[in-house]
């Protein structure tokens, strides 16, 4: 089933190619956020604890259809681009149909998603996979 619909046509299903097409990197989301963009956080709401871009974002969780359909209407009525992320850049993939169903055809996600964000706006954090032998002075400079 595929938004509601069954049997599933196999020409409606979204190609790699094109989902791919669709992924931006942090860096370049963040540049594209502005004045001609409605960026859209569908993380839940126990992924969320910070908007990633204060006061330029609008929240709804990927089960709030009501909310999402009027962020649709807003972004096609201002004919702006869609600027969405999620938390790791996985639930976006299905949310791309919902989009092409509702006819939006200027949008783009984040690669990666807000983890990503985090981890070039902050530095990966990686824990236990340091050289602890570089942590320890040197012998005789204690």
């Amino acid at each position: 089933m595929l938004l509601g619909r069954s049997p599933i046509v196999p020409a409606d299903l979204i190609d790699e190619k094109s989902f791919k097409a669709r992924l931006i990197e942090p860096k370049d989301f963040a540049s594209r956020a502005g004045d001609k963009s409605v960026v859209l956080d569908v993380r839940d709401r126990v992924q969320r604890d910070t908007p990633l871009f204060p006061f330029k974002e609008q929240r709804a969780q990927l089960d709030d259809m009501k909310k999402i359909d009027t962020v649709i209407e807003d972004v096609k009525a201002q004919k702006k681009t869609l600027l969405v992320y999620d938390q790791t850049g996985k639930q976006v993939q299905w949310f791309q149909y919902y989009l092409e169903s509702k006819g939006i055809k200027d949008y783009y996600f984040m690669k990666g998603g807000a983890q990503a964000h985090f981890d070039y706006t902050l530095g990966k954090v990686v824990l236990g996979s340091g050289d602890k032998s570089k942590d320890k002075a040197p012998a005789g400079k204690n």
